[in-house]
């Protein structure tokens, strides 16, 4: 492909010289590989969502007008936004028995 003729005073609008070299081709757009661990939480419905997101654009299957989605691990998005799991407690529980033991040491 060739370039149009440009006149024999042009300048680019860049201080900078134009490279010669031809421009590569952009990699093509790839789905993002999203760990599997994530846990989705609505914050407008404030539930833990089930979603297999495509992109970045994160959207509540309850609701489409949902849109303010955070992600992360189980435990953190339980410990951030308070929710109640017995599990979760439990374990919350046996890691402070052994934070006082090891004070106690």
């Amino acid at each position: 492909m060739s370039q149009p003729q440009r006149p024999q005073n042009y300048r680019p609008s860049s201080p900078f010289r134009q490279s010669r070299q031809p421009q590569r081709p952009m990699p093509p757009v790839q789905l993002i590989d999203m760990p599997e661990n994530l846990v989705y939480f609505c914050k407008e419905c404030q539930k833990i969502i089930d979603i297999k997101p495509l992109n970045f654009k994160l959207i509540c299957p309850n609701d489409k007008t949902h849109v303010d989605i955070a992600f992360g691990t189980e435990r953190s998005i339980k410990n951030f936004y308070k929710i109640k799991d017995e599990k979760f407690d439990a374990e919350r529980l046996e890691r402070e028995k052994l934070a006082l033991k090891a004070d106690k040491l």
